[in-house]
């Protein structure tokens, strides 16, 4: 065991010195960050889904996100959306999506199926609320190389929502159906961050 010593206002230590060894690797990620560009929709909508039906979610027409990149980058997206139901009692999941240029939509994300169990990057909920009142945060995040055929494209980002409740069931964005002062708007937002490889 070493002593304490305490040191006056005038005495200092080389604490380097005292150190010995390796410090152990980081497993942190590598590349820097190009640009990044942010965008939100606070536009409260609604959806009254048939059951497996993609609906677009919408600002002033679809509410997507752009970002022209260079080919062999990756992109960084994180996601924040606000959803809610009423006494219908909807079930529902968002899919992201992605497009390059003025391709088609694919998804950013594929999971895998099992069973009857429908697909989805994130999110699905049906916390039970007759008040109308719950709004249900849907964030997160995914890293992917989009491919780009030229130098560098613009990547298109956009968000559906399927609800999966048999019927038809209202689902909500960026409000709470009920219109006391114990419910709430939200705001959704989409940032997208290039990374150079």
């Amino acid at each position: 065991n070493m002593a304490l010593t305490r040191l006056g206002p005038n005495q200092s230590v080389n604490l380097a010195s005292n150190v010995t060894g390796t410090l152990p690797a980081a497993n942190l990620p590598t590349g820097t960050v190009i640009q990044v560009v942010g965008d939100e929709n606070a536009v409260v909508s609604d959806y009254t889904g048939t059951e497996g039906t993609e609906y677009d979610i919408t600002e002033s027409g679809t509410w997507e996100t752009s970002i022209t990149m260079k080919q062999g980058n990756k992109l960084f997206m994180t996601f924040h959306l606000n959803t809610s139901k009423d006494s219908e009692d909807a079930n529902y999941l968002i899919r992201p999506k992605f497009k390059v240029d003025s391709g088609s939509y694919g998804d950013i994300a594929n999971p895998a199926s099992s069973g009857s169990r429908r697909s989805c990057m994130i999110g699905g909920a049906r916390a039970y609320d007759t008040g109308g009142m719950f709004i249900n945060p849907i964030a997160g995040n995914f890293l992917w190389t989009p491919t780009i055929s030229g130098s560098t494209g613009v990547v298109t980002v956009k968000f559906v929502l399927v609800q999966t409740a048999g019927g038809n069931r209202r689902v909500y964005i960026n409000y709470s159906h009920n219109t006391t002062d114990e419910s709430m708007n939200g705001v959704c937002f989409c940032n997208l961050m290039e990374i150079e490889a």
